[in-house]
């Protein structure tokens, strides 16, 4: 601790410090606070739709402990004859309640389907309730009325009825009609629909059928599990266990590489932004550096100087903590109303969930905010450190002309660990690693600049001197930056990270949008396609429907398809299977397949001599993120989460090639429709690829469908050029926080060349006196500032370019793939990088000279002459 007089002494130091340049640490105090505000507002955004969705989740699943579904997914369902089998072993397997449930998701609303008495024990926040008006209506109780449903507050909303008026609800080609007989008031914020369990089955063609059973288990009874585990195996029921946990894994598994990857993008405006702090710490430390000298040969302590340093730095970036927490909350609010829950990305888009604020939470972004202003003063306390008190007080020895060896060593590790860390697996599902090696190469490339000018500016002052024509200030500027290397790196050092990052990114996001492109144009051979809200829950289409299509003018030809959910693993979010026509001699006809196909084991070997082993009876092809998740890869064996009706055993496949598919980030498998076929006895599809006879006309035969009615005026008919115009749409939109990001940081670095520039006039203001003594006018002075700063950015720019190319490749070729499990081949938007160097190069120009050009008068460099201590 200091005397009072000490600490007085400090506060007066920092005061004349803000008066001195109050714009420059309000725009550094800005910088760091929008950092804060990205990183903030991205937070909340993710948390109020996880728990949002979270709690959507809870609504439907109610308070089931565990919950047995079939590993078709709860659109394919099981007999509900499981659950009198269930129910009679509750006891033995420690169950306080069991209740089974029907999902039906309508085109317009979900509707469940649950037994009013055994629910009440295990979701009561399901239960309906009968309004006075419902039963005055009818004689006897709506709840067991034939057409009796009941619809939540949201519901009521949504599809704007109210109780008592009837409703019509679409599924499967058909419409059902039914009467509002009340509310379910234990259900908030979600549009959802609730029935009698036997209605429900009778009314929508379920009969026989149930989606899940819910099971509740008693606190205390942590064996329950492991108990009902070992019946599923020991019985054979054809259902899987899926715990509350497991729900919680797999919704953070729905989104989180998506929520990390922008979560580190706002860092890295954060981390831009330093460089600005960095630059107003310098700047006060070269105006104030003489004093302070003085006051230390006039015995004040040397950690003075430390505290006044770190202080400055410190007091911006948890000022910019707190305002930056503070425009977080106002973001996050203006994210959800604008984008929703998702931020873009696809995950929660149906959510549009209320804010969730955790004060405690904020304590983590105040951390990271001091954090970066002990770094951001950490520069300018050793250089301080570094020159003793009489060699502060000369004018002029502010500045190190020189980079030393240790940064060059430096950067040389760094290069290595990034190349080292670029070739590391995964760390909980995420590229951790990746990003390791994106910031060494960073860093690294930040501290290479020193060592970029010294090697590149002598060899531009020879060729300068040799050329005739040049001007003075040319030639000043170029011996200037010659001789004066060490004076780059805190000028450019934004720059090259801001220019770097961007160019990273736009490669990444220009190689994605042309593969997807590309994919499209493989996976969409036909015309027309249907879409529909229950697609993947119910057949839709029969041999009679493909006869009716096949019979309009200009239908070339029409094929048929199955999708479903499989639950794989009950952690993970579920997998898409594909039932569809393939053509074996050529899948690479109908799928974007990556790699070459695996060799068939399975054919007799030359001469006949050996038998062929036995072949599975499945053969499918897997999507990418299954050879990620699951290990799947061609020629590997399989088993399905499904059973094979000749042995009643789990069925086995081959996986005789691996396919690209950035549709279905969490695993697809296509299957040949006559295998699926016979696994499962489903004679039907639910969608239909129709090809039009070439020439005629798209539009008229999507007429045509739709005239058709039933089904047709049910499902969306979409053409393949619509359906691939909307899919790119939706990709311009899940990066367009990207881009803002990106946006953000260039700017902040654009400030950050201004304020180094400033401080480089300051600490050569004697150099500048003598040549305006020498007869060099302000004009002459403003070109040499404008020409030296011309130098650096164009070699930032540069340079910037060049490690974002690298930086990019570890994004396509490592992030990527870990974080969303889809590979890509490099498409360099070219013209795109070129206008982006141009403009940060004029940008950055125009900001250095403006915020020079007063520093360069003569009537205040004048006085710096009769400096001579």
């Amino acid at each position: 601790m200091f005397p009072p007089g000490h600490r007085l002494l400090l506060l007066w130091l920092l005061w004349g410090s803000l008066r001195a340049q109050p714009w420059r640490w309000l725009l550094a105090l800005l910088s760091v606070a929008f950092g804060i505000a990205l990183g903030v507002g991205i937070h909340l955004v993710n948390k109020s739709a996880l728990l949002e969705f979270g709690r959507a989740i809870d609504r439907v699943n109610g308070q089931a402990s565990v919950q047995l579904v079939s590993p078709l997914g709860r659109s394919h369902g099981f007999d509900e004859r499981l659950f009198d089998a269930v129910f009679d072993q509750r006891e033995s397997l420690g169950l306080s309640g069991v209740s089974p449930v029907l999902e039906i998701p309508t085109e317009q609303v979900l509707v469940l389907g649950i037994d009013l008495f055994r629910a009440a024990r295990v979701s009561p926040a399901l239960l309906p309730q009968v309004t006075q008006a419902a039963s005055e209506a009818r004689a006897g109780s709506p709840l067991f009325s034939d057409d009796a449903v009941f619809l939540t507050a949201a519901a009521l909303r949504s599809l704007r009825v109210s109780v008592g008026e009837a409703v019509t609800l679409d599924f499967g080609g058909r419409s059902v009609v039914l009467r509002v007989a009340g509310e379910v008031p234990g259900v908030v914020g979600q549009p959802l629909a609730v029935m009698d369990l036997g209605l429900a089955q009778w009314r929508f063609g379920f009969v026989g059928r149930l989606s899940r059973i819910d099971l509740a288990v008693p606190s205390g009874r942590g064996q329950t599990a492991a108990q009902l585990a070992r019946a599923l195996k020991e019985e054979g029921w054809p259902v899987v266990m899926v715990r509350a946990e497991d729900r919680a894994d797999r919704l953070s598994h729905m989104s989180r590489a998506y929520r990390v990857n922008l979560t580190v993008l706002a860092l890295v405006a954060l981390f831009t932004g330093g460089f600005l702090v960095v630059s107003a710490i310098g700047l006060s430390v070269l105006r104030q550096q003489a004093a302070f000298a003085l006051l230390g040969a006039l015995g004040a302590p040397r950690s003075l100087t430390g505290q006044w340093i770190f202080g400055q730095s410190l007091m911006v970036s948890v000022l910019g903590g707190f305002v930056g927490i503070g425009l977080g909350v106002l973001l996050a609010w203006l994210l959800l109303g604008i984008v929703g829950g998702d931020l873009g990305g696809g995950y929660f888009s149906d959510q549009t969930p209320p804010l969730a604020i955790a004060p405690l939470e904020f304590t983590v972004f105040l951390m990271i905010s001091v954090l970066l202003g002990f770094i951001a003063g950490l520069p300018g306390y050793l250089r301080v450190r570094a020159q003793g008190p009489s060699v502060q007080m000369r004018a002029g020895q502010a500045e190190t002309l020189q980079p030393g060896p240790v940064s060059l060593f430096l950067a040389l590790g760094l290069c290595l660990a990034g190349g080292v860390f670029s070739f590391l697996p995964p760390v909980w599902s995420l590229p951790l690693f990746g990003y390791a090696a994106i910031a060494s190469l960073l860093f690294a490339g930040v501290l290479l600049v020193p060592w970029l000018v010294r090697l590149l500016f002598p060899l531009l002052a020879d060729f300068t001197v040799r050329r005739t024509g040049v001007s003075s200030s040319g030639l000043l500027a170029v011996w200037r930056l010659a001789q004066a290397p060490g004076a780059s790196a805190g000028i450019t050092a934004g720059v090259v990270a801001a220019v770097s990052l961007t160019v990273a990114m736009a490669v990444m996001v220009s190689s994605f949008r042309d593969s997807v492109s590309l994919w499209l144009d493989r996976v969409l051979p036909a015309d027309i396609y249907t879409s529909s809200r229950t697609q993947g829950y119910t057949p839709l289409f029969t041999q009679d429907h493909v006869d009716a299509v096949l019979a309009l003018e200009g239908v070339a030809r029409v094929e048929r398809s199955r999708q479903m959910s499989l639950v794989w693993t009950p952690e993970r979010p579920e997998v898409v299977l594909i039932a569809r026509s393939l053509d074996w001699n050529a899948p690479h006809r109908s799928l974007p397949l990556v790699g070459a196909l695996a060799p068939d084991p399975f054919m007799a070997t030359e001469g006949g001599r050996d038998p062929a082993p036995e072949r599975p009876p499945v053969r499918v092809f897997v999507s990418e993120a299954m050879v990620d998740l699951y290990g799947l890869t061609a020629g590997s064996h399989a088993t399905l989460p499904m059973r094979d009706p000749r042995t009643g055993a789990p069925a086995q496949a081959w996986v005789a090639g691996v396919f690209r598919d950035y549709g279905r980030q969490h695993g697809a498998v296509v299957m040949y429709s006559d295998d699926y076929e016979q696994l499962t006895g489903d004679l039907g599809k639910s969608a239909l690829s129709v090809w039009v006879v070439s020439g005629h006309s798209v539009d008229g035969v999507l007429a045509q469908m739709k005239a058709l009615g039933g089904v047709f005026a049910q499902v969306s008919l979409i053409s393949a050029q619509s359906l691939r115009e909307l899919s790119l749409q939706i990709f311009d939109r899940s990066f367009a926080l990207t881009y803002a990001l990106e946006l953000a940081a260039l700017i902040v670095a654009v400030f950050a060349v201004a304020s180094g520039l400033t401080a480089q006039v300051i600490v050569r203001r004697k150099e500048f006196a003598l040549l305006a003594q020498m007869g060099q006018s302000l004009s002459q002075r403003m070109g040499l500032v404008a020409r030296e700063a011309l130098g650096l950015l164009v070699l930032a720019v540069a340079w910037g370019c060049l490690l974002g190319l690298l930086m990019s490749q570890i994004l396509i070729h490592r992030v990527n793939p870990q974080s969303f499990h889809w590979t890509m081949k490099t498409s360099v938007p070219s013209l795109m990088i070129l206008s982006l160097a141009t403009a940060v190069v004029a940008i950055g120009l125009a900001a250095a000279v403006w915020s020079s050009a007063r520093l360069l008068q003569q009537r205040l460099l004048t006085p710096a002459l009769k400096e001579d201590w």
